[in-house]
């Protein structure tokens, strides 16, 4: 049987691809209607942050495993952020731009919270957390005070 730590994830993995395959299938014989899931990009970033975040888990203590906190922490962000403008179709997307530092405030934070590291990480969710406010009231005076500028 293989290692516990990366059992997991490649069967994660492998029932993804018989899961699509399955449907591909159900399309071509005419089972399922065609369904674009193209909308559903987005997904794929959750389904691999996701991944990394059991891989860290799963993990011993180490160097290694903090290296897949952050990133798993941004893909999964991110594809959430997505997906959720893929719904409204990009309508909100200039309204939304603050949430970028937030979620590389929260994998910082997490970094730091799980990872017990150093100092570093606590400073970096702090500055990307006013990052992230700062562009939030920008965002809200210029949409509705800028006239202000004017004066």
């Amino acid at each position: 049987m293989p290692d516990k730590k990366t059992y997991l994830p490649d069967l994660l993995n492998g029932l993804l691809l018989i899961g699509l395959g399955v449907y591909f299938l159900a399309i071509q014989l005419g089972i399922l209607p065609f369904i674009n899931i193209f909308r559903f990009w987005p997904l794929i970033l959750v389904f691999l942050g996701l991944n990394m975040f059991v891989e860290y888990f799963l993990a011993a203590d180490g160097e290694e495993k903090l290296a897949s906190l952050i990133p798993a922490t941004i893909l999964t962000g991110l594809g959430v952020f997505f997906q959720f403008n893929v719904f409204t179709a990009w309508q909100l997307i200039g309204r939304l731009v603050f949430v970028f530092p937030l979620i590389f405030s929260l994998a910082f934070f997490l970094a730091w919270y799980l990872g017990n590291q150093h100092w570093v990480f606590m400073i970096l969710t702090v500055l990307f957390g006013i990052a992230s406010f700062v562009l939030l009231f920008l965002l809200n005076f210029i949409r509705f005070l800028w006239p202000v500028l004017l004066i």
